[in-house]
């Protein structure tokens, strides 16, 4: 028992045509260099490390602080460690205040990397986690579905108890226990609810 669901897409627009903007721009070095998968991942990586180092990313994006002093923090943390052109490109982000987009340009960086490589991503949400083959066959299932080849990222979430939740853009393919169970629930209070229904019907029309 499968629910499918739309999910609209919440976002800020101005967020999302800066972060459209300098995600394109990143894509074209690496595309002209056959590097865009590289720059891609160091992007994701980068803003995956600044989400767990707040106080850094506070520091980076704060208006106040010398940009100087952004600069030389980012270089003594990335030189020798990312590419040439990440650094650069973060740099250049510095200098025009627009550090607090990286997130935005991750996003839209993934989604033009995916559109230029007829590739689509799908967040599959399990209670507890997948093996490699059964991610493998998921994948290979789900771009027989969609036309395209599969890109899986893994959830843990214990509250679904079973089954699988997969999340493809803003549909949700809903296989879960707990789905499964929310359904029968509700047809159960359904059924009960008629018959209650339909016993208070009998007895307004025995009264009258």
């Amino acid at each position: 028992m499968e629910k499918v669901t739309k999910i609209p897409t919440v976002f800020d627009t101005t967020a999302q045509q800066v972060g459209e903007v300098y995600a394109r721009a990143l894509l074209g070095v690496g595309q002209a260099q056959g590097r865009a998968a590289d720059l891609v991942g160091e992007l994701a990586a980068f803003d995956d490390c600044l989400q767990q180092l707040p106080k850094l990313a506070q520091v980076l994006v704060a208006p106040r602080m010398p940009e100087a002093d952004k600069e030389r923090i980012l270089r003594k943390a990335l030189e020798g460690k990312a590419s040439r052109e990440f650094l650069n490109f973060l740099l250049v982000l510095v200098k025009r205040g627009r550090f607090s987009a990286l997130p935005a340009i991750r996003q839209a960086a993934i989604k033009l990397f995916d559109e230029v490589t007829g590739q689509v991503k799908a967040t599959v949400t399990t209670a507890s986690p997948l093996s490699e083959t059964a991610q493998g066959k998921l994948a290979e299932r789900l771009g027989k579905l969609l036309g395209k080849q599969v890109r899986i990222e893994t959830k843990l979430d214990d509250s679904i108890i079973g089954g699988v939740v997969v999340r493809v853009g803003d549909t949700v393919y809903d296989a879960s226990v707990a789905n499964q169970l929310n359904q029968v629930r509700a047809k159960t209070a359904a059924r009960i609810a008629d018959s209650i229904r339909g016993s208070l019907d009998r007895f307004a029309t025995d009264a009258g």
